[in-house]
């Protein structure tokens, strides 16, 4: 102590000491309390579909009543999957495309693939890509998942897949065709327009990494050119929509006058 001492207007005191000044006794301030509250709230959903929080019925645009749920959806795929599939002579697996009823019918568009083709054939040649692209198809011939079209066929209607290489100089299969099945000229719907969608299943990777990372090893896999080893029926590598062909008109039901005026035994005007 050194004897200063002072009374603070607030009720304590202040008393020097050879370290400083100390405050000793009470004030006449009211205490106050502060509590603090925190809420978290987890959005993790694991088996939440990222669509539906985009999708315009959970605006409240569309009517939900007027859309198919995924459990519909998923039993409509598997029907038509047990449906159509079947083991052909090779072996293999081979299940029917999903065509929409009542699509537009698919129009030649030899055009657009032939200017799709210059403006790929120009890439790479510009980036000297040229023939490790025709490699691939060369590959995929000698692997027999593709093959010459006979010549008696060249001149038939037919709607062509337009192609783009991509490269990913750190993957396995370094260039690859990518076949665009959206291009579509002015006033004809493309392939994706005329078939039904598939289950999305993008969206469930989400749900997937969640369960991966719940045990201590993770084993992944992959298939071989997976995308290649689909095998379609030859009839639908030249779909005839009903529109275009009078011959199905008895599978669909008509009149019999309507059969006589559409020649049904004729078939599509073309052949």
């Amino acid at each position: 102590m050194t004897g200063g001492f002072k009374l603070l207007a607030s009720g304590p005191a202040a008393i020097e000491t050879k370290l400083g000044w100390t405050v000793f006794g009470k004030n006449g301030m009211r205490e106050i309390s502060d509590n603090s509250t925190l809420l978290v709230t987890s959005m993790l959903n694991k088996e939440a579909l990222i669509s539906d929080l985009w999708s315009l019925d959970a605006l409240g645009i569309l009517d939900p009543s007027e859309k198919k749920n995924k459990l519909e959806l998923q039993e409509e795929a598997r029907d038509h999957f047990l449906s159509t599939v079947k083991v052909n002579e090779e072996g293999r697996f081979q299940v029917s495309l999903p065509w929409l009823d009542n699509h537009l019918p698919l129009k030649d568009n030899h055009d657009l693939a032939v200017k799709r083709l210059d403006s790929t054939v120009k890439r790479l040649k510009a980036e000297k890509l040229y023939d490790a692209y025709g490699e691939v198809f060369n590959e995929w011939k000698r692997e027999g998942i593709i093959e010459i079209v006979p010549k008696s066929e060249i001149d038939l209607p037919c709607h062509y897949l337009p192609h783009h290489h991509v490269v990913k100089e750190n993957s396995t299969t370094r260039i690859r065709p990518v076949f665009d099945a959206l291009a579509k000229q002015k006033g004809s719907p493309s392939l994706n327009d005329c078939l039904e969608k598939g289950l999305n299943l993008i969206e469930l990777i989400p749900s997937i990494l969640h369960r991966f990372r719940m045990n201590r090893i993770g084993v992944s896999a992959d298939i071989r050119k997976a995308f290649l080893q689909m095998l379609t029926p030859i009839e639908y590598w030249r779909h005839v929509p009903g529109a275009m062909n009078p011959a199905d008109l008895p599978s669909r039901g008509c009149s019999a006058s309507y059969i006589i005026a559409s020649k049904w035994w004729e078939g599509p005007e073309w052949l």
